[in-house]
């Protein structure tokens, strides 16, 4: 029998070509589209993270993958979002932008490598505007786990994909020799 059609190995080799094309591609993207934006929003806290004053140590590089916003609009609040963001848990700055006592809560996530480690971590900065226009900066070091956490759910849902497909492909197959 051909490798090719020996389904086991053909389904591990299309699980792995899907598992790198959806959980690289979304990363790509996001990176990609911060790159060209040069959003300068979050550069104060960024400063002081690429000067050494970073609990990982001095950051050698770092990509931004993904923002979060909650801001008061004329009728309301507002959220949006775009790219890979890590989950805040922290849901008292959404409930101070409703409440009026924030005019907007920012959330930049992003990649970045410590001089120390070979591994990248995930840092979040968060940019609260208060209603005097005041602006203040918080930085959290989630670490590895968001990047084991993506990773898992890109092998999960990839795998899930390939079983569709092929399963669905097979069973149209049977319907046409039928």
């Amino acid at each position: 029998m051909l490798p090719d059609r020996v389904p086991w190995r053909r389904w591990i080799l299309q699980w792995i070509i899907t598992s790198l094309w959806c959980g690289i591609i979304p990363i790509v993207l996001s990176v990609t589209y911060y790159a060209v934006k040069r959003s300068t929003d979050f550069d104060p806290p960024l400063a002081s993270l690429r000067s050494g004053s970073s609990p990982i140590g001095r950051l050698l590089w770092v990509a931004r993958m993904g923002d979060r916003s909650f801001y008061r609009a004329n009728i309301g609040t507002r959220v949006t979002w775009f790219g890979i963001n890590v989950e805040d848990h922290d849901f008292q700055r959404t409930e101070r932008v409703g409440s009026g006592q924030l005019l907007g809560s920012y959330q930049a996530t992003y990649l970045a490598r410590g001089g120390a480690s070979i591994l990248p971590t995930v840092v979040t900065i968060f940019r609260d505007v208060s209603t005097e226009g005041t602006i203040s900066y918080t930085t959290e070091t989630r670490g590895r786990k968001p990047i084991l956490i993506y990773v898992v759910y890109s092998l999960l849902g990839s795998a899930v994909a390939v079983v569709l497909v092929n399963t669905g492909n097979a069973l149209s197959r049977r319907r046409k020799r039928a």
